[in-house]
């Protein structure tokens, strides 16, 4: 049984899958991902900024002028680009002390190609759209 778990491992490393564990009941699903999609965040915009994608909330408090990287996965399903959004929500902190204030939110759809294994990208936050439907950054 240890060999054959230990060839599927080197399988996997070797097609550049890999799994996460999933489910937060208590029991562990192993999803199998092909295509890896990175995208850098760089938050120039609000003092503090959190990150989020369709599974949740990946990033919380992102400080100004920091960046970090997110991993986009996509479920391996043939030919077919994949859409997988992120989504940044920007705050400002008005009063030293106090609870942080939402500023405004950006979203992005990052399309992830099945032919192509590992892809990077920069994605600046120089701008966010306002509740009222305006742009901009504190």
């Amino acid at each position: 049984m240890g060999k054959l778990f230990l060839s599927l491992i080197i399988v996997l490393f070797f097609t550049g899958c890999s799994g996460i564990p999933i489910g937060s009941d208590g029991t562990r699903l192993l999803a199998i991902y092909h295509n890896v999609y990175s995208v850098r965040v760089i938050n120039n915009c609000t003092a503090s900024m959190d990150i989020e994608t369709v599974r949740g909330r990946v990033v919380k408090g992102l400080p100004y002028g920091k960046s970090t990287m997110i991993k986009l996965n996509s479920l391996f399903k043939g030919d077919r680009s994949q859409s997988v959004p992120l989504i940044v929500k920007g705050y400002v902190q008005r009063k030293p002390g106090r609870e942080r204030e939402y500023y405004g939110s950006s979203s992005r759809d990052f399309y992830i190609n099945p032919q192509v294994r590992f892809r990077a990208e920069d994605w600046p936050i120089n701008s966010l759209t306002l509740p009222s439907g305006r742009g901009g950054c504190p």
